[in-house]
């Protein structure tokens, strides 16, 4: 069983996928990269247009995304994305640094050579990306955000709760989109 986000390395594109499962993929990755303006409505229609996909699986999509907090919905009125502040932010980095911290000291706690290994490795692939595009030295390498979110789930996957890695991963999904979001100027 696991809670909050899908496994990172799960791109959702695999013969298994289910199409609610790419949608999802598809949005999540529209959201946190800021392609969508915050506080707009996202009607099901729109959706289904945009992502090429029944309205079925995109409810079921929708409701997955409103479940992990990229998403609000209002009752009979749809879904909605959620709106950014520096409070919210503050609050964000806080409990991500809280959860964290209890997550790397359980995953030292009962740290084995296998996980040595795969932080080990985790670092040495995330320091080899450039960070930047070098075409556009503002942006970020997506290549280097997907390594940077391996590293950091490297550091607590020793903890033997998937609870807590879960809600960990929900708070790295919410600060990379703040990150994003201010790197290109948007929120």
């Amino acid at each position: 069983m696991t809670y909050g986000t899908a496994d990172p390395g799960d791109e959702g594109a695999g013969p298994k996928s289910t199409l609610a499962s790419t949608v999802y993929h598809q949005l999540r990755d529209d959201l946190l990269r800021g392609v969508l303006e915050t506080e707009s409505k996202l009607r099901v229609e729109w959706v289904v247009s945009r992502y090429g996909a029944g309205a079925s699986p995109v409810r079921e999509a929708l409701n997955r995304l409103a479940s992990e907090g990229l998403l609000g919905r209002h009752d009979q009125r749809g879904f909605f994305l959620m709106p950014v502040s520096a409070e919210e932010l503050e609050e964000l980095t806080r409990t991500r640094c809280w959860l964290e911290e209890r997550a790397l000291r359980e995953s030292i706690e009962h740290r084995t050579g296998e996980w040595e290994e795969q932080l080990v490795l985790a670092l040495h692939r995330l320091a080899r990306a450039q960070r930047r595009m070098p075409e556009d030295p503002s942006s970020n390498n997506p290549d280097w955000e997907k390594l940077h979110r391996a590293f950091h789930r490297a550091l607590i996957a020793g903890c033997r709760s998937h609870w807590l890695v879960g809600f960990c991963d929900q708070l790295s999904d919410q600060a990379s989109r703040y990150r994003l979001m201010s790197q290109h100027g948007l929120g």
